[in-house]
């Protein structure tokens, strides 16, 4: 979880279980002052509407002068055809298909250093960015019908520039960035959303009963 992150940041994404891309090598800098996005997990869907399964991932492979870019890839269970989805001098992470595998919901930070939500097609065309408010945006995952996508952020923080973990909240929103709905607040972070599968449910990762401990709890919540 939480990892829209400066080095410093990655203290707090040990509090949770996250699978990573071992090419990170951003972790390494404690003196880095903006935040950086982590390789997202890898996922597995089939892509475009089609029969073939793709694994999404991020990497720093095309990254010529800095080990802190991150790019969006998919590739074939077997490890072939490889394929660069994003392009950019940003991290590019968190990489969810949608439920149809037409489209990819991903996290950056190519436009302010506490990220946003971008939507893109299967095939890395069109990317559209569905969030701009002052803050960080993180961790998007599709509802069961594609309908909408959950996500964590700092929005509504006193400050949402400033990183705090206590600031960190689950919201909904509709599938092209509009209708945004809190769905926690709480002074502890609330992370890793996770549709269930009839889509009545959102079980997330949180602090809130272990506050001080570094423990975690699996906590679950309707969607509105």
């Amino acid at each position: 979880m939480l990892s829209l992150w400066s080095p410093a940041l990655s203290r707090v994404a040990r509090c949770f279980a996250v699978i990573t891309i071992a090419t990170l090598a951003a972790c390494a800098n404690d003196s880095a002052s903006s935040h950086l996005l982590a390789p997202a997990s890898p996922t597995l869907a089939k892509s475009g509407g089609g029969s073939t399964q793709r694994i999404l991932f991020s990497a720093n492979i095309d990254a010529i002068n800095s080990s802190f870019t991150l790019d969006v890839y998919s590739m074939n269970p077997d490890g072939t055809g490889i394929t660069r989805l994003t392009n950019s001098s940003a991290f590019d992470g968190e990489a969810r298909w949608s439920p149809d595998g037409k489209r990819i919901a991903f996290a950056s930070n190519r436009d302010k250093a506490g990220g946003d939500i971008y939507v893109m097609n299967a095939d890395g065309s069109h990317v559209t960015r569905l969030t701009s408010d002052p803050g960080f945006f993180e961790e998007p995952t599709w509802s069961k019908d594609g309908k909408q996508i959950a996500f964590v952020s700092t929005r509504d923080a006193a400050d949402p520039t400033a990183f705090n973990t206590a600031d960190y909240e689950i919201y909904v929103m509709n599938e092209d960035g509009t209708n945004i709905v809190r769905l926690t607040n709480n002074s502890v972070a609330d992370g890793q959303p996770a549709w269930s599968a009839d889509g009545r449910q959102i079980a997330f990762v949180s602090a809130r009963d272990h506050v001080g401990t570094g423990a975690t709890d699996l906590s679950g919540m309707p969607p509105f």
